[in-house]
């Protein structure tokens, strides 16, 4: 239906320990896609969306467009420094 069911990252992959090449070609995706899945919307305000990256360690997050499917991804290292500098608590820094 073309809606986002989940998200796998590189830590995702680690934690399923799939080091051995034989058993990676046999573990399907839906076995170890986390389903706790946040994202922001295209309408998101930008602090927004960095202060939910900070709350969940991520460096990237899904955006959704208003029909709840996916219009593209959010990294923090494709943001401007200044986008990005906040305090440990998610604050902005003066």
């Amino acid at each position: 239906n073309g809606r986002l069911i989940g998200v796998l990252g590189r830590r995702d992959l680690q934690a399923a320990d799939h080091g051995a090449e034989s058993r990676a070609r046999r573990t399907r995706l839906r076995d170890i896609v986390p389903r706790d899945l946040f994202y922001c919307r295209e309408t998101t305000d930008l602090a927004e969306a960095v202060a939910m990256m900070r709350e969940h360690q991520v460096e990237w997050i899904p955006v959704l467009g208003i029909d709840r499917r996916p219009v593209g991804l959010l990294a923090l290292a494709d943001l401007p420094e200044e986008s990005t500098a906040t305090t440990t608590r998610g604050e902005r820094k003066a």
